[in-house]
């Protein structure tokens, strides 16, 4: 009996057992290895670069959306109060006889209080002919108003030490009103006037922007209505403000007629313009910001409107300490015209 083929299959059986060598297995795992360095190098790569382009992106739109708030009440400066500003109006600290108060500094951001009804609280209740919605009410120190859904006590405890004004519109004269006294929504003013039913009524308040540190040392840009200061937009590092108005009477506000510093001439302004430095939520230890091109740079120096950052000769960064260069920054400049003081 022939039984060569018993022999080839124990030859088989031998080599089919025998496995891989330990060179080869050495030389497979060393290219999986340098394979797999690779996939996670450009992993971490892409996720460095997405979690940047996140935080970009984040910073651009916290500062946009503090620019817009920022533009919306300052446009509406003197709205409601214009006609008789000189009367003055105060919060718990301060006093206020003009429609614009700016607070200029070359070493430190820019302060601004505007005196404004921007906000609408509610509106005249309609008490005579409901088939009426518009029928003037007889001239009176009292009146009723409906207030808006979102609004609850819009105008304070009466015993809070500072006086409550508000805006009536529409209204021949874009004048305040003192309120007295109140009780829920019913409000007792200190003159008499004739009010038409359904009218918007505006609450008319020193709204002061300002620059300030959270709990949680995040530097923020704030409103304070006298009530207490309220985040704007996070991580703001500067706020910069120039104003202009026509000195020549040309019909425009040329380059020559903007100043960083109003001091006397407060009511002369017609437009602002607003420089707004914000930086990222968290630093990018892959970034080094040593120039941005959204700002100005200036021998050793960063400028932004008049406000100058000094850089530090003596970091080898070249930057000083309190200014950290891993933080991306975004500068936006914009021009916000007055629509109801010394207009063109």
């Amino acid at each position: 009996m022939d039984n060569s083929w018993w022999k080839m299959a124990s030859i088989d059986r031998h080599y089919s057992e025998h496995g891989f060598t330990l060179v080869e297995l050495m030389v497979t795992m060393a290219i999986l290895g340098a394979i797999m360095v690779g996939v996670i190098g450009v992993l971490t790569t892409q996720n460095r670069a997405y979690h940047s382009e996140e935080s970009i992106l984040d910073m651009q739109m916290n500062n946009r959306v503090g620019l817009d708030r920022l533009v919306r009440i300052i446009r509406m400066a003197g709205f409601g109060c214009a006609g008789n500003i000189n009367k003055g109006i105060s919060n718990d600290t301060d006093s206020y006889s003009k429609a614009l108060v700016a607070v200029n500094s070359s070493t430190v951001p820019d302060k601004l209080t505007v005196i404004s009804g921007w906000q609408q609280v509610g509106m005249i209740k309609n008490i005579q002919d409901t088939n009426d919605p518009h029928e003037k009410l007889p001239k009176s120190d009292t009146i009723q108003i409906v207030l808006l859904p979102d609004v609850s006590n819009p105008f304070g405890d009466k015993d809070s030490g500072f006086k409550k004004y508000l805006f009536i519109a529409p209204a021949e004269k874009m004048n305040f009103l003192t309120i007295d006294s109140l009780n829920s929504t019913t409000l007792k003013l200190t003159e008499n006037v004739v009010v038409t039913e359904g009218s918007a009524v505006f609450k008319i308040r020193p709204y002061t922007f300002r620059m300030y540190t959270d709990s949680y040392a995040i530097p923020c840009l704030g409103i304070d209505d006298g009530s207490g200061i309220d985040s704007i937009a996070e991580n703001i590092e500067d706020f910069q403000l120039q104003y202009g108005w026509d000195a020549d009477h040309n019909g425009t506000i040329g380059s020559s007629e903007w100043v960083n510093d109003p001091s006397g001439n407060e009511e002369k302004i017609q437009a602002i313009r607003i420089y707004l430095l914000t930086r990222s939520a968290k630093p990018d230890r892959e970034f080094l910001d040593r120039h941005d091109d959204n700002l100005v740079m200036a021998g050793k120096q960063y400028i932004v409107a008049d406000h100058v950052i000094t850089l530090d000769t003596n970091d080898s960064n070249g930057l000083n300490s309190t200014y950290d260069h891993h933080y991306h920054r975004f500068l936006t400049e914009t021009v916000v015209f007055l629509r109801n003081l010394n207009l063109l």
